[in-house]
């Protein structure tokens, strides 16, 4: 391995050592805007290590560090700095030194706070504050409630100050869920007289000129990553003895790049832009790149050569072991510098590509479904450096970072790595191409909705699906993922027969026709990841290995508690072909659902064992789950649908995700997610039509796994599907749920199908009185009123602001939206002062009044638990009795879970440890209204691994295949009741029960009518008006008509313009006469499932 002496050299000769030093430049100096910063991480009993100055990411592989902006929490801005936790644990730090000016006063402000879908998972962290390395606040916080501080820093004027943010583990040591979050860090030097610099003013940018010609119908991919430039310009390269200049120029202005070989690796950059309007600038690029040897290694200098496309340098490489060649190519595409190096001997480890700066201020906008771009405020420009991740030997990529693992047998892959560096006037040309093929099956997505069902016997599945049907919602993908033989995420990668218990292969099979009758595209959930010890056919052989030679782990079932490994990518395709093609024929199913492989990023289980076909590099992975996606469209005759957050990479290969964030934006905090969809528009949506946002549970915080959202969530979740050109979707918890399929099938269906026919051909955001760019959108971080327009003329305009906003003609409240073009309007706006949903096509009208008394859908059962009788009988065991309160009579037969729990040790926070879940003596439909039902004594055995210490001990009801209900009782983060907790100690021969202090019953059901029409008043539509839910369609020479609910209280009028009377309309509940009432005619309802009657066309006239 390289010693530490030559890696210092290394570091130095790279950049490293170059002054991070600043002087304030204004009275306020926003700290999470500054770019230099040192920033690195210590282990317990270990000495501090830094990374580049600058450095920001998420959980960096190694450590597990992070230090980046981190969305948002309460309204507040949001800055992760995370401590260590893979390889030990300690502190992380981002320290800032600063050239003080003479001041009278100088202060520091800010405030902290643990994330908050980690409250009760996490045992809380320590924040510290250092200044010149004295420690001026130490803070211990565990809840999510922002603490401010303010300190006092004048007594570091005229002296340069070391300013120092770290945080801790909390007191027990332990770093899991520790996410620390820092927001309004800002330093204040009173008397400070700067002038503020103001960005120049953009025009309206044509995004189809930005669209890679990859996804355009009836042109050849390009295969390229580099960003598309929507400016025709020239390109010179001019070459001397030492340096070379490659310039770009065209209408947007002068990018010349000057490159002078040397450094020990890449070479000193900078470039120099001028542009019309504006001074030029030179910035510095390429900063901070390093390289780390497998051993002592020294670079004779070469010369530059041109080539074809741009200029060389080759150096010659000396170690102990011999020498090589170090080879760099630099070329301009657009007016983007890419640089390919290689090396031809294994000797790197590790190879970071640098990055832009140093520059004092640089502010990172968050790009949803990608990543950060940087925004450099005194140069007026958006920066932009990445790897290209499909054309690279490496093991992993992380932040511009290449890693060359060892083999099993110590050998390492030559280094092969491209890299792109783009400066840009417009925030849409720092953003990379995805050099995938569209979807074959686009158009035939985007025309449907995405009904998410987990559990459940195949006969009720079906039966729903017919109900679903019935009411004009024809045009369904379902998703069903737990299905498998031995239940879900078990015995794998067997996933045949279908699970007995639900029904087996021939419920499986009824199921199938069903959806094949209807119309309905349907994917059972496959899993060719995690290949578990109980798997029939168990090998080593198919596991991947890392370079210790040890099992790559994959998922940990937490109710199994078994653990999976990850299969190696050379056996994926071999083990789908002893399952898929079998599904297939059973079932007959027309798509497939695959698990992770698009959640993932390329470098997911690389195999490191020697011999083994591609070993060593991600490259394999990626061809792998290449051939798997190409090989399932085949087998299933249909779409392959997958699993969202790194979907980018893969989009195109696949046909649609659940498009969750985690990239880009946090996931959890889907609520605040800027209204941004420039990279989805125009990078992802061209390629493939993915659904919803994301598992709702994965959307927001603080949603319980199973739990229905309410009205006002699901608008919001719903605007965002239209803002992002998302299909539409319904989670486990309301995919059967009738009004909410036929409000997202009946407003969602049309306007993805209109917006999967064209590209994005421009967004403007109103700032206030103005209408701007997304690129100062980005600059002022304004997101929240964007209006978007498709090259074939559709319009989508949208309001995340907080108050009503009157745009087009049309009232939008928060999270309304409005989308109109050729034979298309659809919104959900504010008519007749009541919020209403609308969507109208040549053959289809469908308008929706929300009366509150059938769209209160809050599913509150009345009913709380508690603790009625407990003592401790034996050794590691107790006697329980539960008791139930009723307030109202229970509409169906629940059944009862019961958790015993350390939350935050699994994915969804739950940590169940050990369970007691039964079922009723009395079935909860004979409880009556005012009863308190005994529900035990039950003797309850505390498992023998179960160490000492508290539990919590939760409770509630659940249907077979349906979600938890909300039931009263002191809640849990995932929407369990909590009854207390169970202390064990001396061995489990002390078992105390210690019960929870209830709270006063929260009015659940308010946050479900709050967007309703509570006074039921008529509202007028277009050519309707109504109180109710209306859904009229065209069919052959007539119409028919069905409403939710089906009942017979609600006003249905239509206009006469539009709906000629017709003398009799027929109704599967007998004939209706319908009345006229002026331009308007009644159709008395009467309970029927449909109306039909016949078109009733103009005479002609004799011209």
């Amino acid at each position: 391995m390289i010693s530490s002496v030559a890696l210092l050299a290394c570091a130095v000769a790279m950049g490293y050592g170059q002054s991070v030093t600043f002087a304030p430049d204004r009275r306020q100096i926003d700290l999470d805007e500054i770019g230099l910063y040192r920033v690195g991480y210590q282990y317990r009993g270990a000495s501090e290590v830094a990374f580049s100055p600058g450095w920001s990411a998420h959980f960096e592989e190694k450590t597990g560090v992070s230090c980046l902006p981190f969305g948002h929490q309460d309204g507040r801005a949001a800055f992760l700095i995370h401590c260590p936790w893979r390889g030990g644990t300690g502190i992380a730090f981002q320290e800032f030194h600063i050239r003080m000016p003479r001041s009278p006063r100088i202060t520091l402000r800010g405030s902290t706070a643990i994330r908050t879908d980690v409250v009760g998972k996490s045992d809380g962290a320590v924040f510290r504050i250092l200044a010149n390395g004295q420690t001026i606040l130490r803070r211990h916080q565990s809840d999510a409630q922002w603490q401010c501080f303010e300190l006092d820093l004048t007594r570091y004027a005229g002296h340069v100050l070391r300013l120092r943010f770290e945080t801790d583990p909390g007191p027990e040591d332990n770093p899991g869920y520790d996410y620390t979050l820092w927001s309004g860090r800002a330093i204040i030097v009173e008397g400070l007289k700067t002038a503020e610099p103001r960005p120049t003013p953009r025009s309206a940018v044509d995004l189809t000129a930005h669209i890679a010609p990859t996804a355009q119908p009836g042109k050849r991919a390009t295969g390229s990553v580099v960003p598309s430039s929507g400016w025709v310009g020239s390109r010179t390269v001019r070459v001397s003895r030492t340096s070379a200049t490659l310039a770009y120029a065209g209408p947007d202005g002068r990018f010349a790049y000057h490159w002078r070989p040397g450094g020990g690796g890449l070479g000193s950059f900078e470039v120099t832009v001028q542009r019309k309007g504006r001074a030029t600038v030179t910035l510095p690029l390429v900063s901070f790149q390093s390289i780390r040897w497998t051993e002592a290694a020294a670079l004779s200098a070469g010369s530059i050569t041109r080539t074809p496309s741009g200029v060389s340098s080759t150096w010659t490489v000396r170690t102990a072991h011999g020498s090589g060649r170090w080879t760099v190519y630099v070329r301009l595409i657009g007016k983007s510098l890419v640089l390919d190096v290689f090396c031809n001997r294994p000797w790197i480890e590790s190879f970071d590509a640098g990055r832009w700066g140093p520059v004092l201020r640089r502010r990172p906008i968050p790009v949803p479904y990608y990543g950060l771009v940087e925004y450099l405020p005194k140069e007026d420009l958006f920066a932009h450096r990445f790897l290209d991740w499909t054309a690279s030997s490496a093991s992993s990529h992380s932040d511009g970072i290449a890693r060359y693992e060892p083999l099993t047998d110590g050998t390492r892959r030559n280094l092969r790595e491209r890299i792109i560096y783009t400066a840009a006037t417009e925030l849409v040309e720092t953003l990379p191409n995805i050099p995938n093929p569209p979807s074959p099956f686009r158009r035939r997505v985007a025309e449907r909705i995405v009904l998410d069902i987990w559990g459940g016997e195949y006969r009720t599945i079906a039966r729903k699906l017919e109900e679903l049907h019935s009411h004009g919602i024809r045009r369904c993908i379902a998703i069903v993922h737990d299905w498998q033989r031995s239940g879900y995420d078990n015995a794998l990668p067997t996933h045949l027969p279908a699970a007995a218990d639900k029904g087996g292969d021939e419920g499986m099979r009824d199921l199938a026709a069903t959806a094949r009758r209807l119309g309905f595209i349907l994917a059972l959930h496959e899993n060719y990841v995690d290949y578990y010890p109980n798997y029939d056919h168990f090998d080593p052989a198919d596991i991947s290995l890392d370079s210790a030679g040890q099992r790559v782990l994959a998922w940990y079932n937490p109710g199994t508690r078994i653990q999976s490994f990850a299969i190696q990518p050379n056996e994926i395709l071999r083990l789908a072909r002893t399952q898929s093609p079998e599904i297939r024929q059973r079932f007959g199913t027309n798509a497939c659902f695959l698990d992770v492989h698009s959640a993932v990023p390329p470098w997911f289980h690389v195999d490191q064992r020697a011999g083994s076909p591609g070993a060593g590099t991600y490259r394999r992975v990626m061809e792998a789950h290449r051939d798997l996606w190409a090989y399932e469209r085949e087998v299933h005759r249909g779409p392959v649908f997958g699993e969202g957050n790194n979907h980018w990479y893969w989009s195109g290969l696949l046909d649609g995700v659940e498009a969750q964030f985690g990239t880009g934006w946090p996931e959890n905090q889907g609520e605040t997610a800027p209204l941004m969809p420039l990279f989805n528009l125009t990078r992802v949506q061209p390629l493939q039509i993915n659904h919803g946002m994301g598992y709702y549970e994965r959307w927001w915080t603080g949603r319980a796994w199973g739990s229905a959202p309410s009205m006002a969530v699901l608008d919001r979740y719903r605007m965002q599907e239209v803002v992002y050109g998302h299909a539409g979707f319904l989670g486990a918890a309301v995919w059967d749920t009738v009004p909410l399929a036929w409000q997202e099938h009946h407003l969602m269906t049309p306007v993805t199908a209109a917006q999967a026919s064209s590209p994005v051909g421009s967004m403007a955001y109103r700032i206030g009185d103005v209408w701007c760019n997304p690129s100062e959108a980005a600059i002022q971080n304004a997101w929240s009123r964007p209006w978007i327009t498709y090259a074939n003329g559709l319009q989508v305009i949208a309001n995340g602001s907080k108050e009503d906003w009157r745009v087009h003609g049309a009232t939008l409240p928060p999270d309304g939206w409005l989308a109109y073009g050729p034979g298309l309007t659809a919104y959900t706006a504010r008519r007749d002062g009541v919020i209403v949903d609308f969507a109208e096509t040549p053959d289809r009208v469908f308008a929706n009044a929300r009366p509150a008394s059938d769209w209160n859908l809050s599913g509150v059962v009345n009913v709380r638990p508690s603790v009625g009788a407990y003592r401790q009988t034996d050794s590691r065991t107790f006697e329980v009795t539960y008791r139930w309160a009723a307030e109202t009579r229970l509409d169906r037969d629940y059944r009862c879970f019961v958790h015993f729990s350390r939350p935050g040790q699994d994915q969804h926070g739950e940590g169940i440890r050990f369970q007691q879940d039964h079922t009723f003596a009395l079935p909860t439909t004979e409880w009556s209204a005012g009863s308190v039902v005994e529900d035990g004594p039950y003797t309850v055995r505390i498992p023998d691994d179960i160490a000492d210490g508290e539990y919590q001990w939760s409770i509630g009801l659940f249907t077979d295949g349906g979600p938890r209900a909300a039931i009263l009782g002191p809640r849990d983060p995932t929407g369990r009741i909590l009854l207390g907790t169970l202390r064990i100690g001396d061995g489990g021969r002390s078992v105390e029960f210690i019960p929870a202090r209830y709270e006063a019953r929260s009015e659940v059901q308010s946050t479900y009518t709050d967007r309703a029409n509570r006074d039921e008043r008529v509202v007028t539509f277009s050519a309707l008006r109504t109180n109710g839910s209306v859904l009229i369609v065209k069919e052959g020479d007539g119409y028919v008509l069905r409403t939710w609910p089906r009942t017979g209280d609600r006003v249905v009028e239509l206009r006469t313009s539009r709906y000629a009377m017709p003398s009799s309309v027929q109704s599967d509940s007998g004939a209706v006469r319908p009345i006229r009432t002026g331009d308007w005619w009644r159709l008395p309802l009467n309970g029927a499932a449909e109306y039909r009657w016949k078109e009733i066309r103009p005479a002609s006239r004799d011209r």
